[in-house]
């Protein structure tokens, strides 16, 4: 049977984490998907203990999976001097200096490397809302053109560059005594793999995310070296929207090859958040993961009505399994 993970994305008191987790047990969701990306390693550890401690009056069956935010390859947007409606074709200059000119369009985030960027290069704005094809470079500063109208915020990002964080960084998450298994966020080699299992403790499985086409490009040596795979299709389709199809198939297959577990994530039936019937791209989409062999699935929005969901999926399985 395929297994269902939920993900914890906003954190409350006990009695909201108890009501979560009870909902999901009932509803025979197999796991729990906790993302490290807004704590410190001392406020993840807390935060693990108390989903831990839950979890454990609720159903010590219930896994819980950690997801390392390692690393990333957005540059969240700190500030900009204008009202944050971006308008087709105007131009705007993206700098890494928090000290705001009086020039038009600026664009301020925490950190540029020029040396990465070209002209030509279109840069994706948070999940795809909106995009900027690079005009010029010269220096700590990137000109660009903007792709359509969109509104932006400083809740997101722009999809700039690869910031390697050191995975030693989540020292004291990763020798937490309870077995938990790891989710690598943006996996690009073997060595990434190899790095993180150097500093686990429990004997947890490492499970790469796949989200990048340097990742695509070394696929054979990352499953090899993984205890499963998640195709990530959040991040891996803005790379590459056009080949998502291609990229998601060719990860199922290695990973049949070498007989390890595939999971999918990203978008899955969202739509069954408050439509009775899903829509019918939903349906289209969760019976060709299903078809294709994936193991696990993991549901990205936690006002998730667990049953209606749970019993859908348990039936597209029936059928397409």
């Amino acid at each position: 049977m395929i297994k269902i993970y939920s993900t914890l994305n906003y954190y409350g008191d006990d009695g909201w984490y108890y009501d979560k987790l009870s909902s999901a047990n009932a509803c025979g969701v197999y796991g729990i998907r906790i993302n490290l990306c807004k704590f410190s390693d001392d406020k993840a550890y807390d935060v693990i203990q108390r989903v831990i401690s839950i979890r454990n009056k609720v159903n010590k069956n219930i896994r819980i999976v950690i997801d390392i935010p390692y690393p990333n390859n957005k540059d969240r947007i700190l500030d900009m001097n204008f009202s944050g409606i971006v308008k087709n074709n105007e131009i705007y200059h993206i700098i890494a200096d928090q000290k705001l000119s009086r020039q038009q369009n600026l664009i301020c985030v925490e950190q540029i490397n020029s040396g990465l960027h070209k002209v030509g290069e279109i840069l994706i704005y948070g999940d795809g809302e909106g995009g900027f094809e690079i005009i010029a470079v010269d220096g700590d500063r990137i000109t660009v053109k903007a792709l359509g109208t969109f509104e932006i915020g400083k809740t997101k990002s722009i999809n700039l560059e690869l910031i390697k964080c050191k995975v030693n960084a989540w020292k004291k998450t990763l020798t937490i005594e309870e077995p938990l298994d790891f989710l690598l966020s943006f996996v690009e080699s073997a060595d990434d793999v190899i790095e993180l299992h150097k500093y686990i403790q429990n004997g947890g499985k490492v499970i790469s995310k796949v989200e990048t086409l340097k990742a695509m490009d070394n696929i054979e040596d990352i499953v090899k070296v993984s205890d499963g795979v998640l195709v990530a299709r959040g991040d891996l389709g803005l790379c590459d929207s056009v080949g998502l199809y291609d990229n998601f198939n060719t990860i199922v297959n290695v990973c049949k090859k070498h007989n390890k577990t595939v999971l999918c994530a990203t978008d899955i039936l969202l739509s069954h958040t408050n439509l009775y019937i899903p829509s019918r791209s939903d349906i289209m989409d969760i019976s060709h993961i299903i078809s294709k062999g994936c193991k696990g699935i993991v549901l990205n929005n936690v006002n998730w009505d667990y049953e209606k969901t749970v019993c859908y999926i348990n039936k597209i399985e029936q059928r397409y399994s």
